[in-house]
């Protein structure tokens, strides 16, 4: 007859296995190069980031393997349009019925201007001539930012390919503005020594873009969508995401954009 103290740790052992049984198989994960501090290859070449750190705890919560990956644009846009990755993040909310969105972010729309320009909002930014705004064709900027870009005459805008490419004009003075996301804007600040050229004006006009992790249901079985879904949101709200977030932007605008349900509606 097993000892008490044995049998008791043998029902502990299994309670533990039982909590994190596992995924039924790996899944890829993904993300495209050039998403600031979201996503890109450390000096070894190896995925670092936001994402790499987020599919890190969430596979060590889960007891599931994650493969992901830092990939050229045009072949990231080609998997997550055909399904073909198992998860993403972050993408911005979207209904469709073969993914399931758990919100995870809501990041304001962020004007980042020279201060040369002498400008201090949004609207004097519009109204003079003088401020060439950057952007990448490739990115959204939410429905405000791409109406406001479409606004503007085509001597006022400088469509450029990368956004390392972006951020060159803007230390040179090439272009004096362009819309983002301080996740992703941010790496670029600190590697062209911009914090203190430039002025970051919140887009009061636009509600913030909530972002979250897309689950396909294709890729990953109920059973695993439920555990992968339980432990995303438990890294929401047990303050690991802002952690996470922290790491690269601070306390005070980590826990500014995390999801909050109070202030931040999902899209339908």
């Amino acid at each position: 007859m097993p000892r008490p103290w044995r049998l008791a740790c043998l029902l502990a052992l299994l309670a533990s296995a039982t909590a994190t049984a596992g995924c039924l198989r790996e899944y890829s994960a993904s993300n495209s190069a050039g998403l600031g501090y979201i996503a890109f290859l450390d000096d070894s070449g190896s995925p670092a980031g936001f994402s790499a750190d987020f599919y890190r705890e969430l596979g060590r919560r889960v007891g599931c393997k994650i493969r992901y990956e830092v990939l050229p644009p045009l072949r990231q846009n080609a998997l997550a349009e055909h399904d073909l990755t198992a998860l993403l993040v972050p993408v911005v909310s979207r209904t469709r019925p073969e993914h399931l969105f758990v919100p995870l972010l809501a990041i304001p729309l962020d004007l980042i201007i020279r201060r040369d320009l002498n400008v201090r909002t949004v609207s004097a930014a519009k109204a003079n001539a003088n401020v060439v705004f950057g952007y990448i064709s490739a990115l959204s900027y939410g429905q405000w930012g791409n109406a406001f870009l479409d606004a503007l005459p085509k001597d006022r805008l400088d469509d450029t390919p990368t956004t390392d490419a972006l951020y060159r004009k803007l230390a040179v003075g090439r272009i004096g503005a362009t819309f983002g996301y301080a996740p992703m804007y941010r790496r670029n600040l600190d590697i062209y020594q911009l914090i203190d050229t430039v002025r970051i004006i919140p887009v009061e006009e636009t509600p913030r873009t909530v972002m979250g992790l897309v689950i396909v249901h294709k890729q990953v079985p109920p059973a695993d969508e439920r555990q992968l879904r339980e432990a995303a949101e438990s890294m929401r709200q047990d303050g690991t995401l802002a952690r996470l977030l922290a790491h690269y932007l601070g306390d005070t605008v980590a826990n500014d954009i995390v999801w909050r349900a109070s202030r931040d509606p999902v899209p339908q």
